[in-house]
């Protein structure tokens, strides 16, 4: 355990062990729990944004999209006619689309990694603890 210092005053006892144990840690003294921390940050970033990767993928569900793509116009005249006539419209423009032909096409674009990264947080956190929870009870 790290040493606590003589002028320590009872107001400002907490803080001086908080900065000793953080120094006790980030000097050296104790590689093991460096190390550990290190490891397991270091899995649960891996672990983690491959789990948050898999779980987006899977959760989305794309079955068509339309050839070739609605403009404005098309869009505005569509929601003036009834729904069965819309319908009818659309579908011979409808052309099956798979979750590999959406990745493809998704996977260039800013939006799809930051939300992977926005919905990897949990998985990062649970690996992490789960890591270190392991570790100490070994």
């Amino acid at each position: 355990m790290a040493v606590i210092s003589l002028e320590c005053q009872a107001w400002s006892f907490r803080f001086c062990v908080e900065q000793s144990a953080l120094d006790y840690i980030l000097t050296g003294r104790n590689n093991t729990l460096r190390r550990l921390l290190l490891r397991a940050l270091s899995i649960s970033l891996l672990v983690g944004s491959l789990i948050g990767f898999v779980e987006f993928v899977l959760s989305v569900r794309v079955t068509s999209r339309y050839e070739p793509p609605l403009s404005q116009d098309e869009m505005q005249k569509l929601r003036e006619l009834p729904i069965a006539k819309a319908e009818a419209a659309l579908e011979a423009r409808r052309v099956k689309y798979t979750r590999t032909q959406w990745l493809a096409d998704s996977i260039g674009y800013s939006y799809f990694w930051k939300d992977v990264a926005r919905d990897s947080w949990v998985p990062i956190l649970g690996v992490f603890f789960a890591c270190i929870c392991i570790a100490r009870v070994e």
